[in-house]
C-alpha cells in the first residue's frame, strides 16, 4: 500500500497570495481585454467591493456561486471577489443543455450567480438570484479590504464527464491553486510576462492561465472573440505581446500544421490534454527557436497539472510527461496497489497538495477515486492512467485502463454518452467507441433502433443528445447496426467492446 510521507511548503489562500502581489505591482496592468485595461490596484479595489456586496447579502462561506463562462474583465473580477468572500465559484456554460444546467444547480444547491453589465443571458431563466454589478458602479463604493478566504477553503467546483451518466463536481481548495502557480519552477511566470486567457473557465486549464498570471504579477491577456482564430493568435502574440500560453494538444497540432510561425514570440508554450505529438514538436523546433515547450499532465481532480516535462532535443522518439511538481508525489502501482519497479507499467497515483477535496455529494465515487494513507494522512488520487517510471525519474504515459478519453482537450466518459443513448426510448441498444483518424480521435456511436424502418433515426438521436449532453460530448459519427448477434449478449459487447469493435466491425 501507499505509505511514504511528503514534505510540503507552507501554503496560503488565493486572496493572501494576491494581496502580496498587489503590494509590489499596484500600477502594473493586471487585465487586458481589447482596448480595456485595469491595474492590480484597480482589480484589488473592484473585487474587494464586490466581495463586500456578496457578504452583505448574508451569503455564507463556501456557498457555491455561479459565474458565466464568457471571457471578460468582469468575469475575472467576479471570480476573485467570490474567492475573497470565502465562497466558491462554479463556472457555467450557458450553451449546456437545460437539463445539465438544472442538474448542476441542484447538485451545488446554487442560489446566486454573478451578473454584469446587465447581461444575465440563459441563467436568468433558471431559479437563481442574480448578483448584478458594473465596474463603474463598484469603483464608486470606496474601498474596504476583504479577506474571508482560507487555504483550506473551496476555491471552485468544475464539472467533468461522469461514469454514472451524470457529471461530477470536482472540489478544489485554495491551497491547491496556490501550489500549482507559485511552487512549480517549470511553470514559473513573472511580472514581465503576458499570459493568454483562452480556455473556457468550465475547464481546468483556465486555472493555470488566470491564477498563474494574477498570483505572479503578470498581465492576463483575455483573448478576443468566442471562437478564437489562428489570426487572433497571431495578433495576440505579435501585437498583444503575449509570451505565455496554454494549448490543448489538438489545437497545438492544428496551429503547427497551419503555420509554425504563429508561435513566434512566445517564451513559454504549455501543451496538455492528450498525448503530445513528436512530429509536431519537431516541426515547431525546426522553425522557431528560443522558447520553452512544456508537456503538461494532470487530471481535473489534481488541479490542472501534476507532472510536467520541458521538451528537449534529445526527446527524439518519445516525450515523457515528466516529473511531479513541487508538493506533488507520484506512485506507479500494480493492481494490488504495490509499487512496481522502474521500467514496469502500472497505474499512476497522485498525492499531495493538488489533490481535490472530493466529488461534490458523491461519497461513493470519492471513496473509489481517493485512497487514504492513514499513517501519513495523505490522499492519493487513482487516475486510471497507465504509466512507467524511467530510471531518471521521468514518467511515460501509457494510456487509459477504462473508457475515459480526451477529445481536443475535453475529458469524456464514453459511459456517460452510452448511458444517455440507452435511456432513449427509440434505441434498443448501443455501443460507444473511439477511432483514430489522421492522428485525431473521433467518438462513434453504434446503435440498434427499435423501429427497423424508421427514417431520420440519426437526426432524432442527435436532437435527443443535444438536450442531454454538452456539444463536445456529441458523437462525431452514428452507425446504425441492425444485428448485435455478433456476440452472445449486448451486455457482453459493452463489457468487451474495445476487443469486439476491432475484431468484428470495420469503423468508418
Amino acid at each position: 500500500m501507499i505509505s511514504k510521507s511528503m514534505t510540503t511548503n507552507k501554503l496560503i489562500s488565493i486572496t493572501e497570495a494576491f494581496k502580496k502581489i498587489v503590494e509590489d505591482n499596484q500600477s502594473n496592468a493586471a487585465l487586458c481585454e481589447n482596448e480595456r485595461q485595469i491595474t492590480y490596484k484597480e482589480l484589488d479595489i473592484l473585487s474587494d467591493n464586490l466581495a463586500k456586496r456578496i457578504i452583505d447579502l448574508g451569503i455564507q462561506e463556501e456557498t457555491m456561486i455561479g459565474i458565466p463562462s464568457k471571457r471578460s474583465i468582469e468575469l475575472i473580477i467576479g471570480m476573485l471577489a467570490i474567492i475573497k468572500s470565502g465562497c466558491c465559484y462554479v463556472p457555467i456554460d450557458e450553451k449546456y443543455p437545460l437539463k445539465r444546467l438544472e442538474y448542476m444547480l441542484a447538485d451545488t444547491d446554487m442560489k446566486f450567480f454573478l451578473s454584469f453589465n446587465g447581461q444575465e443571458g440563459k441563467l436568468s431563466e433558471l431559479d437563481i438570484e442574480p448578483i448584478p454589478f458594473e465596474m463603474n458602479e463598484l469603483s464608486r463604493d470606496g474601498h474596504i479590504p476583504v479577506n474571508r478566504s482560507s487555504e483550506n477553503g473551496l476555491a471552485y467546483v468544475i464539472y467533468t464527464s461522469g461514469t454514472t451518466g451524470e457529471p461530477k463536481g470536482v472540489m478544489i481548495e485554495n491551497k491547491s491553486v496556490v501550489n500549482l502557480v507559485l511552487n512549480s519552477e517549470i511553470l514559473e511566470i513573472n511580472e514581465n510576462n503576458r499570459v493568454a486567457q483562452f480556455s473556457n473557465p468550465c475547464f481546468d486549464a483556465a486555472t493555470f492561465e488566470i491564477w498563474g498570471a494574477l498570483l505572479n504579477g503578470a498581465t492576463l491577456f483575455l483573448m478576443p472573440n468566442e471562437f478564437t482564430s489562428f489570426d487572433d493568435w497571431k495578433e495576440a502574440i505579435s501585437i498583444g505581446k503575449v509570451d505565455v500560453a496554454f494549448f490543448t494538444t489538438g489545437l497545438f497540432n492544428a496551429m503547427v500544421d497551419e503555420d509554425p510561425l504563429i508561435f513566434e514570440g512566445l517564451k513559454k508554450i504549455v501543451v496538455g490534454g492528450d498525448k503530445i505529438s513528436v512530429s509536431h514538436v519537431k516541426r515547431l523546433k525546426q522553425t522557431i527557436g528560443h522558447f520553452s515547450l512544456i508537456n503538461g499532465y494532470g487530471p481535473t481532480e489534481c488541479t490542472t497539472f501534476a507532472i510536467c516535462h520541458e521538451v528537449e532535443d534529445k526527446d527524439a522518439d518519445v516525450i515523457p510527461i515528466g516529473k511531479p511538481l513541487s508538493n506533488v508525489e507520484i506512485r506507479i502501482l500494480s493492481e494490488e496497489q504495490v509499487e512496481v519497479a522502474d521500467g514496469e507499467i502500472g497505474e499512476i497515483y497522485i498525492g499531495g497538495q493538488g489533490v481535490m477535496r472530493g466529488y461534490l455529494n458523491q461519497p461513493q465515487l470519492t471513496g473509489q477515486a481517493l485512497i487514504m494513507d492513514d499513517l501519513n494522512q495523505t490522499k492519493w488520487y487513482k487516475t486510471g492512467d497507465h504509466g512507467i517510471r524511467l530510471h531518471n525519474g521521468e514518467i511515460l504515459y501509457k494510456g487509459r485502463k477504462d473508457s475515459q478519453v480526451k477529445i481536443r482537450g475535453f475529458r469524456i466518459e464514453l459511459n456517460e454518452i452510452q448511458d444517455k443513448l440507452d435511456k432513449y426510448m427509440k434505441v434498443e441498444s448501443s455501443v460507444v467507441a473511439v477511432k483514430n483518424i489522421n492522428d485525431e480521435k473521433y467518438v462513434i456511436a453504434y446503435y440498434k433502433h427499435k423501429d427497423e424502418k424508421a427514417e431520420n433515426a440519426e437526426k432524432d438521436i442527435k436532437d435527443y443528445l443535444n438536450n442531454e449532453l454538452p456539444n463536445y460530448m456529441i458523437p462525431h459519427f452514428f452507425v446504425r447496426v441492425d444485428d448485435f448477434r455478433l456476440m452472445p449478449t449486448v451486455k457482453w459487447i459493452k463489457r468487451n467492446y474495445w476487443k469486439w469493435i476491432s475484431c468484428q466491425i470495420k469503423l468508418p
